[in-house]
């Protein structure tokens, strides 16, 4: 049971930024479609969010 929490304390992480970064590939062809100013700030806001989540994982894989 606790290789099952370690290893899902990895997976878990990487599948929630992975599904982020699809979300944002998919806000950022809807506003190549309709620009729009308060989408470019979600995604600009969502990328910020991305990279400090990938900046975690970093970390978290270094200390490991």
């Amino acid at each position: 049971m606790q290789e099952i929490k370690v290893l899902k304390a990895w997976i878990t992480p990487h599948s929630d930024l992975a599904a982020r970064a699809d979300d944002a590939a998919g806000m950022l062809e809807l506003l190549e479609l309709e620009p729009d100013a308060d989408l470019a700030a979600d995604i600009g806001t969502e990328l910020e969010k991305i990279a400090a989540g990938l900046d975690k994982l970093e970390l978290q894989t270094m200390l490991q």
